[in-house]
């Protein structure tokens, strides 16, 4: 599992190059932060992954993975989110599906949240805040793994 660390500089999207290997990918981001989500998303969609979805909260995320609608190839979860959090979700996940590529996304930057992440079957795990680079460079990695 790839551990990605916060980061004091932010750098511009618009000098990230994208990554190989995003274009038709499907991402899926789950955040009940408004504002985390549509930046999220927009960094995506400028490193070059094809179709982003999103959802409100762990328990939309829950759902539209359980019916796989839409179908996605990578999700990226907050991890502090009411009623379902992003660990809930990833266990959840994990019975039915071992190998979809999950970065988890959070504010917690300390080693023992990044083991539980890990223990659970998260790919990634991306501390708040992140740049543009920095998630380029963790989905790059994820992507090739997997």
């Amino acid at each position: 599992m790839h551990v990605a660390t916060r980061q004091s500089e932010l750098t511009d999207t618009a000098r990230t190059p994208g990554v190989s290997g995003l274009a038709g990918l499907t991402a899926l981001v789950v955040d009940d932060s408004q504002s985390s989500r549509d930046v999220l998303a927009t960094v995506l969609s400028t490193l070059g992954v094809s179709h982003v979805h999103v959802a409100s909260d762990g328990l939309e995320g829950l759902h539209m993975l359980s019916n796989s609608t839409p179908s996605v190839d990578i999700v990226l979860c907050d991890w502090d989110m009411p009623e379902v959090s992003g660990l809930e979700l990833l266990t959840h996940l994990r019975h039915r599906d071992k190998h979809l590529p999950f970065i988890m996304v959070t504010g917690k930057s300390d080693a023992l949240s990044a083991a539980t992440a890990s223990a659970a079957g998260a790919s990634a795990f991306l501390a708040k805040p992140y740049s543009p680079r920095r998630l380029a460079r963790v989905l790059a990695e994820v992507v090739a793994d997997h």
